[in-house]
């Protein structure tokens, strides 16, 4: 809803957020505070790749502040340093499974976890800047996702603490 004059040269919006899936008890906000609204994952290929993990996706993980991360609101304490969230609300909200193409280094990780000499043989050879024409062409121009790639190398089993730090949009 517009909530300023025609007229103007910026635009002013009033937006009502209703939240589901968590509590915000007593939220307080004042002009020039940011809201950040994150994309969600495909539901059925979040499951998927939880699956493929070998991860219970009601299982709870603490998410804990960076020191670098600290603001003004956390000196306060109003916003807590460690914060316990869903395996798969994290990954919903935060992972990009199923849209982007992986990058070289996923490749490079991957290797290190993978089961089948063979699979590890070519997630290396991916990795080289002698395989960087064959990689274009099995990942860039096919656009496989991440989901895509980890179901092409089914031994590799990597642990979710680095794909965390690998796959953060």
């Amino acid at each position: 809803m517009r909530s300023d004059c025609e007229s103007l040269f910026k635009l002013v919006c009033f937006v009502y957020l209703k939240c589901w899936g968590f509590k915000v008890q007593g939220a307080q906000y004042v002009p020039g505070d940011i809201l950040t609204l994150l994309p969600r994952q495909n539901p059925t290929s979040v499951e998927k790749f939880l699956k493929h993990c070998g991860l219970d996706p009601d299982a709870y993980i603490t998410v804990e502040a960076a020191d670098c991360a600290t603001s003004a609101a956390d000196e306060k304490g109003d916003v807590p340093k460690r914060q316990p969230i869903l395996v798969k609300t994290l990954v919903e909200a935060v992972m990009d499974v199923d849209s982007a193409s992986p990058r070289r280094y996923l490749f490079e990780v991957m290797s290190h976890f993978a089961g089948a000499e063979h699979e590890r043989e070519r997630l290396v050879y991916f990795a080289t800047p002698e395989g960087r024409d064959d990689l274009y062409r099995y990942n860039q121009r096919e656009r496989r996702t991440v989901l895509e790639v980890l179901n092409d190398f089914p031994s590799v089993q990597v642990r979710y603490s680095t794909l965390h730090v690998v796959l953060v949009e």
